[in-house]
């Protein structure tokens, strides 16, 4: 995963990536995160069907504070063994002007308590 977040840091050509089903973990959640706060091309991220935890989707998440050109992203299908907290991981997309499709079934939402 770090040669792929690496050598897209700054293409400017690409504006889809799909990395569905690649197993991407926490520690791949937080290489993408960073190369979403440097990459203004991607518009559509899809990361279906990996294993992101709740730490690997917060890193995700707070990538949106600053990524200002991503309009669509999917995380549906998250086998992580844990409980995402919602609270701890959404608030960054109040802040967020540009994401307009967010796909999050079959996540496993826990309570924000």
């Amino acid at each position: 995963m770090e040669s792929i977040t690496r050598s897209l840091h700054f293409n400017s050509t690409l504006r889809e990536i799909s990395l569905t089903d690649n197993n991407i973990d926490n520690l791949g959640a937080i290489l993408i995160s960073q190369l979403l706060q440097v990459n203004s091309s991607i518009t559509t991220l899809e990361l279906d069907s990996n294993k992101m935890g709740h730490e690997g989707l917060k890193a995700v998440f707070d990538s949106l504070l600053i990524n200002t050109t991503l309009q669509s992203l999917n995380l549906t299908e998250q086998n992580s063994d844990g409980v995402v907290t919602p609270i701890s991981i959404f608030e960054p997309l109040q802040f967020n002007s540009t994401l307009t499709s967010l796909s999050l079934s079959a996540l496993s939402l826990g309570s924000d308590n």
